[in-house]
This record gives structure tokens, C-alpha cells and sequence, in this order.
């Protein structure tokens, strides 16, 4: 048959060719489904699944509608973003606002506003291109001069709130407008790291005096109500395609924990939390966890001034003696991952190479050996249970662990007793010494301890300077252990001042290589956060970054 003469025919007989078709698919159907009526059936339990998940049952005509619910903090004072200190509002704020960099899911910059930039020879001086044809959700053209606007903005005193945005002007001196598409940051500081600090929203110049936020983001605000709820619609005149959701609204719970109750209820469908229970509601709800690290680090901070603790070797066999994945299992409930150094294991710039102190009994006590420290094996009478004293000439080893005595730290609490636990296996007597936050605080300043059980938010760019540096003036000034290393001082400002990628990793490597042998504190992990979502939202297939709602034009109801 002739292509003309079968076209004709399928133009002709074209509603009984796609009967057959269906008829065949449903036959095809019923042949499947036999397969699984003959298997023994099993309870489905929800389950973590990859950052990236690809769902493709709908098509593009079937996806668009739909309304998904997520949780609204309750006592918000603003719709300002540099107003807030809240991870809920800044997922909010994620949906309306865009920023010149965002942070990608190896916590390296990428451009979200800006389309690309230059670094000038003197390694401080970046000329940024911004997007062309971007719009606010007002209709108002973006451009250069509302990203000075919002720069200068949170320099005002009137910005700087809880924000955590505050913190660029520590690491931009200037931004200024060239042209329209164009502006000149200059970096407090020489080298990339600057990049990270324009991970912030930016704001309509030409909207300063509204109250209703506008952005160039993905949604725009529709009603809000203080308190109550938030209702946020499609912004037509976003750069990207269209999402296929009809609104989403944020419903107002009291705290985190009604939030996560409301999600199993099913009340809401999505909620972003650092709680490490949130598998309780995630199989409640028979929903889908993403994993998504934090740059918040566990620590052991290690006062060097002490006899014993001043010595690396020493401090190498207390890192070997601490089980990190037991704690990680017992108190964090498995949202945390072990580091051996002070960089996420996700980040560009971390080494594998360099990962060496897995728990190890046997190499501790060997380590402890050519310190001249040796067991004492004791045996009680009535059990016959073998009990071990690391002896020190004629007295036990013994060290004090500082913690914060607080119900909002019990976490903390909970990892010094398994290091206790894990120190007294070895032989070494350890006593937990819990003081309240102030005098805490006291105590780490007169260097009145020996290890210190510790957190840090750590800035995205990784920057742990101010963890390890003499001077007790400096800004966020940490090192209360009073390490001191030149050498690694100056891969510290090796790799935080590089120009280029290849010299960022190889100063990294460097650090990373003398902080795991030095040790001048103990890193335990860093903690991670769930996304929770409801298995009845489709289509979240690109990587999760600093913002949970990338890709969100993509997501649908299935």
C-alpha cells in the first residue's frame, strides 16, 4: 500500500484504530496484573527515596491544577524576608523571591538571577551578568539597580533583623550598578568565596513601598492573613515555564511539632524539619523523606592547653575510641553523617581521600600504648565481668565533658554519655560536667574543661577561620581549645581566598590532610534535615538545594 493510501486509511478508520489500541493495552494490563495476584501480599511502607525521583505517569494536559498545603510559623512580624531567622518562612520566601547565586546540592554557587560572571586580576572584583527579560510579578522589568537595592537594603540599619542574610557585609565591601545587566561586587576578602555571599533574595527597587512582597520567583502572594494562613499563586510573568499547581497555601500551626502532627494527619502535604523523629510522621502520613544536609557541625571542642590534649596523638586516639555512627544511630536517629573534618561530605571541595578515623578500639589502644598509657584489667568477684582502668603511670586517665544543661540541647546531652560510654570501654574515667548556657559559655572563655560538646552553624562557604584563630577579637571568635598551626592557618586562607576551581581543591586537600592529623578539634558530624512529602505529589526530579522548592514548576497532584 501506498504512504498516500495509508494515510488515508488511518484518517478514515482512525476512531477504530485507537479502540484496538486501548483494547490491546487493557489485555496487556489484565496479563500484568495476573502476575501479582498470584504473590503473597505485603503491607507497603513508605520509604526514603533519592534526591532525584523521576515520575512521569501524567501527562503535561493531566498535571495542571491542584493546591498543595504547607506549614505557615506562627508570630511571623513581616513578609520581609531579611526579617526572619525562620526555615519554614525562608522555604516561603524561596517560592516568591529568586536570588543572584543560589547554593546547589554539592554547596557550590550557581547562577539563579545572575547568568555568569568574571573575576577581576585582583581576585576580588567580580563583574556579574545578570538575566535579560526577567520580570517582578508587578510587571517590572529586573535589572542591576534592584540588586544594588536590595544590597544596600540589608546594609541599612532598619534590615538587620534575625535574618541570616545580614551576614554578607561581612563579605561584600560594595556592589554597584554598571548597566542594566551588569554589576561590580567587590569582595571583603580576595578569591570565590565571595560568589557565596550573594545567595540572598532580591527585592523590586521600583516596589519599595508595598507591604505585599514582589519577586521574580515562581509564585506571587495572593492573601495573607497574620496567623492564619498564606495563599500563593502561579506568577505569570515568571522567566521559566509555568508551574502546573494552582496555588499553594500555608497554614498556620502554633509550632514545628503541630506542623509535623498535621502532616500525618494529612492536613498539610509538604514540611521541611530538622526534627530527628520526623520518621514517626513521615510513615503516619505514607510519605517520601528527602535528605537534605545542614551546615549546622557536632563537635568536640579539645582544650590544648591541657597536658594530655595538647599531644595530636592523644587526641588521634580519643577520635578513634568515639563510635560516630553509634551516635549517630542512637541520638540522632540516623539524620546526621559522619566527617572527620570541617566540610560536608557533599560539598565540591571535600576529600574522601582524607576520611581515615572510623571507630576502632583495637587502634586506639595502641595509639594510647605509645603514649606509655597501659589497661589495668580488673575483674569483679561476683560476675566475672572484666572492667579496664587506662592507667597513666600510677593514676587513671580521666577527662571532664562540658555540656549545656538544657531541654533544648538533650541532643547534646545524649552524645556525651555515648562518648562516655565509649571512653570507659577503653578504661578512661570521664565525667559529664552540665552547666546552664551562661555559665557554659563562662567556662569555655576561662578555659575551665577539657573537651566540650559543641555546635556551629557553619556559612556555606565553609570558612572555619574564625574556629582557629588567635585572636580573641576576631568576629565569631571560636577557638576557646587555643589551637594554634601557621601551616594550617594558611590553607585556611589558601583555599578560602583561590581565584580558580583547580587551586580552591588543591589548598582544600592540603587542609583537610593536616586538620585530620593535627586534629585541633573533633569532628562528629554534621546534622541533616527531612523534606517530608506526600506521596500524592508527582514530579520532583531535580536536585535539591538550598531551596526545597526547586523544580517546583514541574511539580504536580498525581
Amino acid at each position: 500500500m501506498h504512504m498516500k493510501n495509508i494515510s488515508e486509511f488511518i484518517k478514515t478508520h482512525s476512531n477504530k484504530i485507537l479502540i484496538l489500541m486501548l483494547a490491546i493495552l487493557v489485555i496487556v494490563g489484565i496479563s500484568s496484573c495476573s502476575n501479582l495476584t498470584n504473590s503473597d501480599s505485603t503491607e507497603t511502607e513508605a520509604v526514603d527515596v533519592p534526591v532525584k525521583n523521576a515520575v512521569t505517569i501524567k501527562t503535561n494536559e493531566e498535571k495542571n491544577g491542584g493546591d498543595i498545603k504547607i506549614y505557615l510559623p506562627k508570630g511571623v512580624q513581616s513578609l520581609n524576608p531579611f526579617r526572619n531567622s525562620s526555615v519554614a518562612m525562608e522555604d516561603i520566601y524561596s517560592l516568591i523571591y529568586e536570588k543572584v547565586i543560589y547554593i546547589d546540592g554539592n554547596n557550590k554557587p550557581q547562577g539563579m538571577l545572575a547568568e555568569s560572571w568574571e573575576i577581576g586580576e585582583d581576585s576580588k572584583t567580580f563583574t556579574i551578568t545578570l538575566r535579560d527579560n526577567v520580570y517582578f510579578s508587578n510587571g517590572t522589568k529586573f535589572t542591576s539597580k534592584d540588586v544594588v537595592y536590595t544590597y544596600n537594603l540589608i546594609k541599612s540599619t532598619a534590615a538587620q533583623g534575625v535574618s541570616k542574610y545580614t551576614d554578607i557585609i561581612q563579605a561584600i565591601a560594595s556592589i554597584d550598578e554598571i548597566d542594566d545587566r551588569h554589576i561590580k561586587v567587590t569582595g571583603v576578602k580576595t578569591g570565590l568565596n565571595t560568589l557565596y555571599a550573594l545567595n540572598f533574595p532580591v527585592l523590586c527597587k521600583a516596589a519599595s513601598a508595598s507591604t505585599t512582597p514582589i519577586g521574580t520567583g515562581p509564585f506571587k502572594l495572593s492573601s495573607y492573613v497574620k496567623d492564619s494562613k498564606l495563599v500563593l499563586v502561579p506568577n505569570e510573568k515568571w522567566w521559566k515555564p509555568q508551574p502546573y499547581l494552582n496555588s499553594i497555601t500555608a497554614i498556620c500551626y502554633s509550632s514545628e511539632k503541630d506542623a509535623l502532627e498535621a502532616f500525618a494527619k494529612g492536613e498539610i502535604d509538604i514540611i521541611d524539619t530538622e526534627s530527628v523523629s520526623s520518621d514517626i510522621y513521615r510513615k503516619s502520613a505514607s510519605a517520601n523523606r528527602y535528605k537534605l544536609p545542614t551546615s549546622e557541625l557536632n563537635y568536640l571542642l579539645i582544650n590544648t592547653t591541657k597536658a594530655n590534649l595538647k599531644n595530636k596523638g592523644f587526641r588521634q586516639a580519643l577520635n578513634y575510641a568515639i563510635d560516630k555512627k553509634k551516635i549517630i544511630n542512637n541520638v540522632y536517629i540516623s539524620h546526621a553523617d559522619p566527617v572527620d573534618a570541617p566540610l560536608l561530605p557533599t560539598d565540591w571541595r571535600y576529600s574522601t581521600a582524607y576520611t581515615q578515623y572510623n571507630y576502632d578500639y583495637d587502634k586506639a589502644l595502641t595509639l594510647f600504648n605509645s603514649l606509655g598509657m597501659s589497661q589495668k584489667e580488673t575483674v569483679e568477684a561476683s560476675s566475672g565481668l572484666k572492667t579496664y582502668k587506662l592507667m597513666q603511670g600510677s593514676s587513671q586517665v580521666s577527662l571532664k565533658i562540658l555540656v549545656i544543661d538544657d531541654t533544648s540541647r538533650t541532643l547534646n546531652i545524649e552524645t556525651a554519655n555515648n562518648i562516655k560510654n565509649d571512653l570507659n570501654k577503653i578504661g578512661i574515667s570521664v565525667e559529664i560536667v552540665k552547666k546552664i548556657y551562661t555559665d557554659y559559655l563562662k567556662a569555655l572563655s576561662n578555659g575551665d574543661f577539657d573537651i566540650a560538646v559543641c555546635n556551629v552553624v557553619l556559612k556555606n562557604d565553609m570558612d572555619v577561620s574564625n574556629m582557629l584563630t588567635s585572636d580573641t577579637g576576631a568576629a565569631y571568635y571560636l577557638n576557646y581549645g587555643k589551637y594554634s598551626n601557621s601551616t594550617l592557618s594558611s590553607y585556611i586562607n589558601a583555599y578560602a581566598n583561590s581565584k580558580d576551581e583547580s587551586t580552591i581543591l588543591s589548598n582544600t586537600a592540603s587542609f583537610q590532610k593536616l586538620f585530620t592529623e593535627e586534629l585541633p578539634f573533633i569532628c562528629l558530624n554534621f546534622k541533616s534535615r527531612s523534606l517530608l512529602i506526600n506521596d500524592n505529589i508527582g514530579g520532583v526530579t531535580e536536585t535539591l538545594t538550598d531551596n526545597v522548592f526547586n523544580g517546583i514548576n514541574a511539580w504536580y497532584i498525581k
